[in-house]
């Protein structure tokens, strides 16, 4: 590296990290996209990036295809996050906390899938406006102003009523099906109910997961312990990497 460029980083406030069995990764919310480092990368970049600690108990070979094999290609990798602005000279102020949440044990989607609920004109109405507004935002705008949305809402005063959560996902199931597929669509699925139950003043957590080997992404909404608007077995083989 040119000696003139600081040694010490930090990730970009817009930058969330999730490590795994040594390989870490970036999902970078402002530009809508991933980054992934096996351990040898990973033990280069610890050396000049603050809020990134190499994990000592894994084996220097990464189950990602972004490894970094020598110090040269690590460096060079280095560069690039610089250049775009995944990480950010360190002013050696204190790392701003991120929301963490408790692992998954059961799902209102456990037992609503195959039951109905009455459905009123105010939930249509609810349902329309919401999905528009999922639809809109994440068309627009990137996925950092989408969820600086709804973490601005969670600062309204919100109980969380299972009972009533669970009458609602099922109102929210049922227009769903009619209008579209959940399919690889759980960011759009998870975002739209969360406008949806916001309306009715419950709001749960949106949670972006990540696993490898092979690399995929999750997402799905959750209140302390409980899936919202998924099977709890379909989010424990991934590791939070966003909470809001």
């Amino acid at each position: 590296m040119d000696g003139a460029v600081p040694l010490r980083f930090r990730f970009a406030a817009h930058v969330y990290t999730c490590d795994i069995a040594g390989n870490t990764i970036l999902l970078d919310v402002r530009r809508d996209r991933y980054l992934g480092f096996g351990p040898d990368a990973v033990r280069f970049f610890s050396q000049h990036i603050r809020d990134l600690c190499a994990s000592n108990d894994t084996p220097a070979s990464s189950t990602l295809g972004t490894n970094a094999a020598t110090d040269c290609e690590a460096a060079d990798a280095l560069e690039s996050l610089i250049a775009n602005g995944t990480i950010v000279p360190d002013d050696g102020a204190p790392l701003a906390p991120r929301d963490s949440i408790q692992r998954a044990e059961t799902g209102l989607a456990d037992e609503y899938i195959d039951t109905e609920a009455k459905v009123r004109w105010r939930d249509v109405a609810a349902f329309f406006f919401a999905a528009i507004l999922t639809l809109v935002l994440l068309h627009t705008t990137s996925l950092e102003r989408t969820l600086k949305l709804s973490r601005g809402d969670r600062t309204r005063t919100s109980d969380f009523d299972a009972e009533k959560a669970r009458r609602l996902m099922q109102v929210f199931s049922r227009l769903r099906t009619l209008c579209y597929t959940a399919h690889n669509e759980c960011l759009f699925n998870s975002v739209a109910a969360r406008h949806f139950l916001s309306l009715y003043g419950i709001r749960p957590r949106i949670v972006i997961g990540v696993a490898v080997s092979p690399f995929k992404a999750h997402c799905w909404l959750q209140h302390e312990r409980v899936v919202v608007n998924d099977r709890s077995q379909m989010v424990r083989g991934y590791y939070p990497i966003l909470v809001v």
